[in-house]
């Protein structure tokens, strides 16, 4: 689990506290979040600090897609055309 604190800032319009999702993060105030999706986002913004655990590695969908069609091209070789 990894710990957010909204650190806001004059470009933020001053204010007290963000919401995000079913997060609400006050400034200067450290908020456990397990949303994987908020805490990598957050991770790139600097109005936010992350600690703990890091967001886990996105997996490349177009890596996933190429990998399924060369196992299937491989399944259709080795059996040949089932239909």
């Amino acid at each position: 689990m990894a710990l957010i604190t909204f650190l806001g800032g004059d470009e933020t319009g001053n204010v007290a506290h963000c919401d995000w999702g079913r997060f609400k993060f006050t400034i200067g105030q450290p908020t456990e979040c397990s949303d994987a999706h908020i805490v990598a986002k957050a991770s790139a913004n600097r109005f936010f600090r992350v600690e703990g655990t890091p967001p886990p590695a996105r997996e490349d969908p177009l890596a996933k897609a190429r990998a399924a069609k060369a196992a299937k091209r491989a399944s259709e070789a080795e059996g040949g055309d089932a239909a």
